[in-house]
């Protein structure tokens, strides 16, 4: 950087003391001048003739302090600019995170709606199906009310109507507060839904076999209550028109109780 020096006197007729753009300032010097016109003692006719006007300057030196405050400065402004970029890439992570959650949410309620449901066979919506007792090689009677031909179903052919009945009414956990009558009223409606399909034929089976339910509340085709209004609630009619009953019932599956 150009800077100024003093020199002595020269042809030009300027004097020792003046200031004269030269070589470059000292280390210690800044380019920051102070100027003063000094005003000749003798004043000549024509503004830049000799010693009509001299400058002087000389140099200002800047305080170390400030230096350090400009320093200091510079050090927040880039702490600012590094905690910005922080604040944006932890703003970018936890959107990123928010947007795979919500695609994981839609993938798994996706696969959901898309396995398929259990098929009813035109059973009613609200309907339980009840599953068919597991299957044995012999059964024990629940009763030996029953008549020799039945008894023996129960033992020897695990897939007669009466054999599932059976184990479906030794299975039953509220079978103990029952009387031995309304027991056998609900093995002979259970021999009746198993030898005409109920799990699968029926277009409606709601509640049938439903173990707490009362057999008076198992869907009827009867337009009035099938059973009386007393306090045993006593099972009258057995009403199953227009509801898909397939198959036959032999004559030993007929009922032992009245219905």
């Amino acid at each position: 950087m150009a800077g100024i020096q003093t020199t002595g006197s020269s042809s030009d007729g300027f004097g020792a003391d003046t200031i004269r753009f030269g070589d470059s300032l000292t280390s210690q010097q800044t380019p920051i001048l102070e100027a003063m016109l000094v005003q000749s003692a003798t004043t000549q006719r024509h503004p830049f003739s000799h010693r009509t006007l001299l400058v002087s300057a000389h140099p200002m030196i800047v305080p170390e302090d400030a230096e350090g405050e400009h320093s200091t400065e510079s050090e927040n402004q880039v702490e600012l600019q590094d905690e910005a970029k922080n604040k944006k890439l932890s703003i970018m992570i936890l959107a990123t995170i928010a947007i795979f959650l919500v695609i994981a949410l839609i993938v798994g309620l996706s696969i959901g709606l898309l396995i398929p449901g259990s098929d009813e066979n035109h059973h009613d919506d609200d309907a339980t199906t009840t599953s068919t007792p597991a299957d044995v090689t012999s059964g024990v009677p629940f009763t030996d009310d029953l008549d020799e031909a039945n008894i023996e179903f129960i033992k020897n052919n695990n897939t007669s109507p009466q054999a599932k009945a059976n184990r479906w009414i030794t299975q039953d956990p509220y079978q103990n507060e029952m009387s031995m009558e309304r027991k056998l009223l609900r093995f002979w409606l259970a021999v009746v839904y198993y030898a005409t399909e109920g799990d699968h034929a029926w277009i409606h089976n709601h509640l049938w076999l439903e173990y707490g339910t009362n057999e008076c509340d198992w869907y009827t085709s009867h337009p009035f209550p099938i059973c009386d209004n007393d306090i045993n609630r006593t099972f009258r009619v057995l009403n199953l028109t227009s509801n898909g009953l397939v198959g036959t019932m032999a004559d030993e599956m007929a009922p032992s109780v009245r219905i």
